[in-house]
């Protein structure tokens, strides 16, 4: 079955911007607030309507700290941002 052949039935595209226990020595991810509020938004252009995220603390490491998912989510819920996180 080719591509224009599948159904057409809406569909929800999650895009996981930072991977789990990914590094930049692996993938370019974005590590900072900013820079993944920039990602989160490339993907919702691109799609998205849902934002899978793994913050980082200012090392680079997968974080846990509440503080660091509000810096990134107040990144992300900027004017125009339409999607899940």
């Amino acid at each position: 079955m080719g591509f224009s052949q599948l159904p057409k039935q809406p569909v929800i595209i999650t895009c996981a911007i930072t991977g789990h226990r990914t590094n930049r020595a692996i993938a370019p991810v974005p590590l900072t607030p900013e820079d993944q509020a920039q990602s989160a938004q490339e993907a919702v252009i691109s799609g998205a309507s849902i934002i899978h995220l793994h913050v980082r603390g200012n090392n680079g490491e997968e974080s846990l700290a509440p503080e660091r998912y509000y810096e990134a989510m107040q990144q992300q819920s900027q004017p125009n941002f339409s999607s899940l996180i």
